[in-house]
């Protein structure tokens, strides 16, 4: 998978660029980004059953690992969608990049099993649960992070 270098950046925290200890993350184009969410949907049944895949992510600041296997976005309006790890439990690399970038995060997620637990291990915390639209899914779980 090709990934774009000319946009390279690293989000500014307090004035001064942060860069993960754990992880590097850089902006790609919003058609990189869907390419790479295809992709980790195609070789992953988590990801196929939790990653909704969007027509576009233009209205979205869209991050990749350097080797494109970690990935997350975030909307316009602050909701962190679509973080992915196709490398197993290295999804702590992305949400610590995330939070030290951001003071103020939402998302939604299915309720009851690992990624409501997970997200709540980094400061989310749940504001709203809804039933799910399929009688025998999850609810589904809308959670804020603040700084």
């Amino acid at each position: 998978m090709a990934i774009d270098t000319d946009i390279s950046v690293v989000p500014q925290v307090r004035g001064e660029q942060k860069r993960s200890a754990l992880a590097d993350f850089r902006r790609v184009a919003p058609h990189t980004f869907r390419a790479a969410v295809v992709t980790a949907r195609e070789t992953s049944a988590f990801h196929r059953d939790n990653l909704e895949l969007k027509d576009h992510y233009n209205d979205h600041e869209c991050y990749l690992s350097r080797d494109g296997a970690l990935g997350f976005a975030i909307s316009d309006t602050s909701e962190l969608v679509n973080v992915f790890s196709r490398e197993p439990r290295q999804g702590a690399k992305i949400m610590e990049f995330v939070t030290a970038a951001h003071s103020f995060l939402h998302l939604n997620c299915f309720g009851g099993g690992f990624l409501e637990a997970f997200y709540a291990g980094y400061g989310f915390r749940t504001v709203d649960r809804t039933p799910n639209w399929n009688i025998d899914g999850p609810d589904v779980v809308i959670m804020e992070y603040r700084r």
